[in-house]
């Protein structure tokens, strides 16, 4: 694991060089860290952000993969850490960067850069205030702690995908360790109605960019920027048993160059083609704008969904919803960033949810819930959605 700051951070040690830039570097992570752990407070007492962040007391379930590979005391701590972290954290992904980094313990050589112990930290790193706090780099009891400070501080709450990337400038091992906590964890969804596969709750997103979920090399360079929606659709599919359907098998029943197109992707923002798509497919579709929460809850409980995003990307963008909470929906969302979190509040106004939804009919829904209004209250504001 290398030590990599926020980008102003970088701009300024690059500048630097030498032991100046580490002095700078160590002091410029320490003033972001107190930010990450301890917030920055208006005159609410509420912490500035606190509306968007996903309560650590919303966990998923460790799937069988989980129970047979980690160890249970590890097992254990990795929820503790998870539920006492400064920032919404799934103990599932502290899970996938100890498989990565030292195979939950049985591998903790020293790297050739130098990294150390369980959560392979520099030791210039786990010194740094707020994150080893004097404990053993090689206990897994400190070293999981440490885990969940250093990515908090390193906007975990935020993006994810984001603090993986500092704690390992890779892309290819982000993408591992989500891949890793996607086996771990099952979020604790609400539905098992209709024809989803047992393991559907379990599937990770298909990212657009993935050269593997394309047939061929030209369909992948021509479509990756504007598949979003399709790459969507595809997830679908084969949540509902309908193979491993690649994401041009998706393209080609939307409609290439019709209903959706490589300039601009799939602009219908009601979802009546992603509709008619799961009809060609063989399956009975619903499709409707929600009005409410209480609404969108309520289709959810019938089975995953597909989620209009106008806001997003601009064109239209439509991503996974595979459950609820009360603070917002667990997502697959196949942009790249992996989004597996949107509170309320992020959800309507980042994303810019439209209310329109699509998915399989496997039971209609009846929504015996307000559809007038829904209100979520967090740090003093409240959001209405009617």
């Amino acid at each position: 694991m290398t030590l990599v700051t926020a980008h102003p951070v970088r701009l300024i040690v690059g500048a630097l060089g030498g032991i100046g830039a580490l002095v700078v570097a160590s002091a410029l992570f320490v003033v972001v860290l107190v930010i990450a752990l301890v917030g920055s407070r208006g005159d609410t007492g509420q912490p500035l952000g606190a509306v968007d962040a996903l309560p650590n007391a919303v966990t998923s379930q460790p799937s069988e993969a989980a129970l047979s590979e980690i160890p249970p005391d590890q097992l254990a701590v990795m929820h503790q850490a998870a539920a006492s972290a400064p920032c919404p954290l799934d103990w599932s992904v502290l899970a996938g960067v100890a498989r990565v980094e030292s195979t939950f313990g049985t591998n903790m050589a020293t790297s050739t850069a130098g990294a150390i112990g369980y959560a392979q930290f520099l030791p210039g790193t786990w010194a740094l205030p707020g994150i080893g706090n004097g404990g053993n780099p090689y206990d897994y009891r400190d070293a999981l702690p440490a885990m969940a400070r250093y990515l908090c501080a390193s906007g975990a709450g935020q993006d994810l995908r984001r603090a993986l990337f500092a704690y390992n400038h890779a892309d290819w091992y982000v993408d591992e360790v989500l891949t890793f906590a996607a086996q771990y964890g099952t979020l604790p969804v609400s539905t098992s109605g209709g024809s989803l596969v047992a393991s559907w709750a379990t599937l990770p997103a298909l990212n657009q960019y993935d050269r593997r979920y394309y047939r061929s090399d030209t369909a992948w360079l021509m479509w990756r920027d504007a598949a979003c929606s399709a790459a969507g659709l595809a997830w679908l599919l084969r949540a509902y048993g309908d193979g491993t359907p690649s994401i041009d098998d998706a393209i080609d029943l939307i409609g290439r160059n019709t209903g959706i197109t490589t300039s601009d992707g799939l602009s219908d923002h009601t979802g009546s083609a992603l509709a008619a798509a799961l009809g060609k497919a063989g399956l009975a579709s619903r499709r409707g704008q929600m009005h409410s929460i209480a609404q969108l809850k309520t289709w959810l409980g019938q089975g995953p969904l597909l989620l209009d995003g106008q806001g997003w990307f601009i064109n239209g963008h439509w991503f996974v919803a595979v459950g609820y909470d009360d603070a917002g929906i667990f997502t697959r969302d196949s942009s790249g960033h992996n989004t597996q979190y949107l509170s309320w509040a992020r959800l309507y106004g980042e994303v810019g949810f439209s209310g329109w939804v699509v998915g399989v009919d496997g039971a209609a829904p009846t929504d015996h819930a307000s559809a007038a209004s829904a209100e979520r209250h967090d740090g003093g504001a409240a959001y209405a959605v009617s």
